[in-house]
């Protein structure tokens, strides 16, 4: 059984029109397209030239919009396409599993390499992608880079992430917005103010 993500319709369509806004914003050439898989179908950001040598796996809440400044950074010296995942908020398919977790996610990743990738890749995952890209037993997939993986092992949460967490969640602001994201950064990093803006969905 799989579920939406997406707590209304007008919730899925505002997401999804800030994440086409923010592709159609962005001045690094690029291509969007779909590919269907038996999840649903999942859209690619392209970027660089020829066949992907590099698949970026967002996180957790994350997805091919929200990821443009890495995007820029590896398509300066590869190929590369960004996954907007599955059961994430993005432009892929809504639904989610409610069990199977990585092994689900990793099955979907192993069938679209198999129907769009074309020779050899290297997986970067973000977080779930992380988990994601150590599910996938794809042949196509000779390398993998984890960067903050997730779903290894359980997951502990700490006084201040649910600080920070809880209250965003009953009443997502901009200022509780940026507060989570600070908690999600490196020391002396900041989050882009384009991703603390809060959407309901």
């Amino acid at each position: 059984m799989v579920t939406s993500i997406y707590r209304s319709v007008q919730g899925q369509s505002r997401l999804q029109g800030w994440c086409s806004d923010q592709l159609d914003r962005w001045t690094v050439p690029h291509q969007r397209f779909s590919v269907a898989t038996s999840r649903g179908d999942t859209h690619v950001v392209s970027a660089g030239e020829g066949a992907p040598s590099v698949v970026v796996l967002p996180g957790t809440n994350f997805n091919a919009a929200t990821c443009l400044p890495l995007t820029e950074t590896l398509a300066q010296r590869w190929p590369v396409w960004v996954l907007d995942v599955p059961g994430q908020p993005g432009l892929s398919a809504a639904e989610r599993p409610d069990r199977g977790g990585l092994a689900w996610y990793g099955r979907w990743l192993g069938e679209f390499l198999d129907r769009a990738a074309i020779g050899p890749v290297v997986i970067v995952g973000h977080s779930l992608g992380g988990g994601i890209a150590l599910a996938c037993d794809s042949p196509r997939v000779v390398g993998r880079v984890l960067v903050s993986p997730a779903g290894v092992v359980r997951l502990r949460v700490t006084a201040g992430v649910l600080a920070a967490t809880l209250p965003w969640l009953t009443q997502p602001t901009s200022s509780r917005s940026a507060r989570l994201l600070r908690m999600m950064h490196g020391p002396g990093e900041h989050p882009s103010p384009v991703l603390t803006v809060p959407h309901r969905v």
